[in-house]
């Protein structure tokens, strides 16, 4: 998908994270290891051979030649991962997405009703095999959920997500700086905070400089030191 001109209007509010951004936010959550290329298969689909494998989550939208994943669409590739990363096979996670569109709508695994009744779409039936329920349940619940708590919703739609914990002041919101990370509290950039404290100052300094508490500038440089190192 292209966007130009006036349409990029629409874009305000929905955050906008590259291909590899999107890599280093799920790789920090998780602590397991993504690429580049395996994103835009989930988002894209491939073929190999004569096989067309067919995407999950749909394509993401591309600027100026740059591949960006919306705010809604980063939520759902860290679900993916976190189910890939236990071993859930493509083929289950697909056909649960299906369902999944059917029962909550678009963008399905940031909704906020995926969060409390998600394990039900991969037993595939209305009425599971109680044992395959209890299997489904328990991976859900200790893989899954812990970290869907870290995403807030309003009228059931994702709009925030808490990187580091929703304890710490790191968010990603789409409504702010076009969803690049900031301080919860006042909307710094951590980028910015990270910057003045990785010269030099003290964390008092930069605290004083822009206004924030000391432990915002304390989980800015613990964020973006770590974002910087999955990316190197």
């Amino acid at each position: 998908m292209s966007t130009e001109g006036d349409g990029r209007e629409k874009l305000l509010g929905v955050g906008l994270y590259t291909v590899s951004e999107s890599v280093s936010v799920i790789q920090l959550r998780l602590g397991d290891r993504v690429d580049n290329r395996v994103l835009l298969r989930w988002a894209q689909g491939r073929r190999e051979l004569a096989k067309e494998y067919g995407s999950i989550i749909g394509a993401p939208l591309k600027i100026e030649g740059n591949y960006l994943f919306t705010f809604s669409q980063l939520i759902e590739l860290l679900t993916i991962a976190a189910f890939r990363s236990h071993g859930v096979k493509p083929r289950v996670v697909r056909n649960a997405y299906k369902r999944a569109l059917q029962k909550f709508g678009k963008h399905p695994f940031a909704r906020e009703g995926y969060r409390t009744d998600g394990v039900y779409i991969y037993t595939g039936g209305d009425e599971p095999a109680s044992e395959e329920l209890s299997k489904q349940q328990t991976f859900f619940e200790e893989i899954v959920r812990p970290i869907l708590m870290d995403v807030s919703y309003v009228d059931g739609n994702a709009v925030q997500f808490s990187p580091l914990g929703t304890q710490r002041s790191v968010v990603l919101d789409p409504k702010v700086s076009f969803g690049a990370p900031v301080d919860r509290s006042s909307g710094v950039s951590t980028a910015v905070l990270y910057a003045m404290r990785h010269s030099g100052e003290s964390e008092e300094s930069v605290a004083d400089w822009y206004g924030v508490n000391v432990s915002a500038v304390r989980d800015a440089f613990e964020y973006e030191s770590s974002i910087r190192k999955i990316a190197a």
